[in-house]
């Protein structure tokens, strides 16, 4: 449950900050329909991702057999490459993200276009809800039946309401609250959340004969944490543990988290170099 929180809270946090860049260069424009347009394209960017996630949650488990497995393999590849993309071009990015946005709404509203600011906040919240449907998704596939939905649910909503009122209280000014500690955290989080993805995207490559397992299996630990226990589980979702790794698992884990480790290091340093830090 704890992966499903952070995935909420962190995409629900980026969606939230959007909202809130959008409501604060809205009020230094005067615009009152500006605002009512930003709540509206919020409201619509939830109910699709809700919507998208009602489709995956009729359609995405109804597979059985190699047909599971392949899809297993599409959503846990698919989750990995996008999230490790969004911690890329995040601590890339994240230092001029909020001028970009501003900008943006200005321009619209300067042409007395309220819709437009009305599409970046629909644009805003929709990517955000999709990366957290295909993410829970990928979660979700990895549980067992220890973890109930109900429990699930209720670490994804936890994760909603943490995420909007700390940016409740960021962009009121109540508190200084250290956001950046917050990120810093959450990415090294993210990074080995990711790692887990791709080693469970290789299981599901050695199941179906893709790849060998070179050794199968490295170690045993079950006796300690199984994977399969409700502890086991959390760890698993959170880490990408397994009590039996392939040798395949293993060092698909270690290259992901090498590889995805310095793309963020890196991206975070080149954006210092080119003068957009503070």
């Amino acid at each position: 449950m704890a992966s499903v929180m952070l995935v909420t809270w962190r995409e629900s946090l980026e969606a939230a900050i959007i909202i809130g860049i959008l409501l604060t260069a809205v009020r230094k424009m005067g615009d009152t329909r500006g605002a009512a347009g930003i709540w509206g394209g919020a409201a619509l960017g939830v109910l699709a991702s809700l919507v998208l996630g009602g489709i995956v949650n009729l359609y995405g488990f109804a597979w059985s057999g190699p047909a599971e497995k392949w899809m297993e393999l599409g959503v846990f590849s698919l989750a990995a490459v996008l999230l490790a993309q969004m911690l890329v071009w995040m601590q890339k990015n994240k230092r001029i993200l909020r001028g970009e946005i501003e900008r943006r709404a200005e321009e619209a509203l300067t042409r007395g276009a309220w819709g437009g600011v009305m599409a970046i906040a629909f644009l805003g919240v929709l990517r955000e809800g999709a990366e957290t449907v295909l993410f829970l998704w990928s979660i979700m596939l990895q549980q067992t039946e220890t973890v109930s939905h109900a429990s699930l649910l209720a670490a994804g909503v936890g994760g909603i309401v943490l995420a909007g009122g700390l940016a409740w209280l960021f962009f009121a000014g109540i508190s200084r609250l250290p956001v950046a500690w917050f990120f810093r955290v959450s990415t090294v989080l993210l990074v080995l959340l990711i790692s887990g993805l791709a080693a469970s995207a290789v299981h599901e490559a050695v199941e179906l004969g893709l790849v060998p397992p070179l050794m199968n299996p490295v170690w045993d630990t079950s006796w300690l944490l199984d994977h399969k226990s409700l502890a086991g589980t959390a760890v698993r979702t959170l880490t990408g543990y397994r009590s039996k790794p392939a040798l395949t698992e293993v060092l698909a884990y270690g290259a992901t988290l090498a590889v995805v480790s310095f793309l963020v290091h890196r991206a975070g340093k080149s954006s210092v170099r080119t003068g957009i830090g503070s």
